[in-house]
């Protein structure tokens, strides 16, 4: 396969998924270029790096355009993954996710398309879809966001199809479900196996708020690194505004018995971003990014 790309930048480089990529990118032989304020990412994920000439963090802010522009200048490929996350936050500030989801991306895609960058590849949300009726979910349903967060991200998605089809801009836009692995904070507002985890080390059950039939999508963090490295590889005449879910069916099966109660469910609290049923197609999905990269579904899925 003919590289043609080299020099890579990836917004939120020192967070949970931004590092990962970032480790798949300089394992593959490219040279990377971190950005990140830290106010989420920790300078510990990419701290392996730091003496490796053919990477370069950035502390910084994708609101600042001056910044911005003097990164890409000669830069070749984006992965764009800085962003406010939190659902819960996104509420409580709709402008400051505003600010950063979509006017920071906005800001990006500028300076990508004055400084001829050849791809721009974004991280979007399954929080797009919001609470759909219509399962498995898939990339066909009309986007209806329940949050500031699911939003901005379709907002920012738009402002990508936008730069391919008004300015020729390659771009790829890919929707994470639950992401999960190393280096995920942990946190009251974390990822459902995060949590899950960090209790049964202190010997507490596991909690599932509502009545304990819903049913979650996740996908391993090396997984989403993968995916990405494929979207990066993706031929030239697969480009244009490509939206894809990246997710990995996980079927949970919870049991209690008179020596072990595993999960405590408690129907009193609901969160705002748990619908009953979150699933994805995901074979038909994976089947179009990671056939490409591993040659078939079947090598993904066995």
């Amino acid at each position: 396969m003919t590289r043609r790309y080299s020099r890579i930048l990836v917004t939120g480089g020192a967070g949970f998924i931004g590092s990962h990529i970032v480790d798949r990118l300089l394992t593959d032989g490219f040279e990377v270029t971190a950005l990140d304020n830290l106010c989420t990412g920790q300078m510990e994920n990419v701290a392996l790096h730091q003496d490796r000439e053919d990477f370069h963090f950035v502390k910084g802010d994708i609101r600042d355009l001056n910044l911005v522009k003097s990164i890409v200048h000669d830069i070749e490929a984006v992965f764009h993954e800085a962003a406010l996350t939190s659902m819960t936050d996104s509420l409580e500030n709709p402008l400051l996710t505003n600010e950063v989801n979509v006017t920071g991306t906005l800001n990006l895609l500028k300076a990508c398309l004055d400084s001829n960058v050849k791809r721009f590849i974004f991280a979007s949300s399954a929080a797009v879809y919001g609470k759909k009726g219509t399962l498995p979910h898939h990339k066909g349903l009309t986007p209806q966001p329940i949050s500031s967060y699911g939003v901005s991200k379709l907002a920012a998605e738009n402002y990508v199809k936008v730069f391919h089809e008004a300015y020729g801009l390659e771009t790829v836009c890919l929707r994470y479900f639950n992401v999960y692995g190393p280096r995920q904070t942990y946190g009251q507002y974390s990822g459902a196996i995060t949590i899950f985890i960090n209790r049964l080390l202190c010997n507490q059950p596991p909690i599932i708020y509502g009545d304990g039939m819903q049913t979650r999508d996740f996908i391993n963090i090396q997984d989403v690194a993968g995916a990405m490295h494929a979207a990066l590889c993706l031929a030239h005449d697969y480009r244009a505004r490509l939206v894809l879910d990246i997710l990995d069916h996980v079927w949970r099966e919870v049991w209690n018995d008179k020596e072990r109660r595993w999960v405590h469910v408690d129907p009193s609290e609901k969160r705002i971003d748990d619908p009953k049923m979150y699933e994805r197609d995901w074979k038909k999905n994976l089947k179009e990014i990671y056939a490409f990269e591993y040659g078939s579904i079947e090598n993904v899925t066995q």
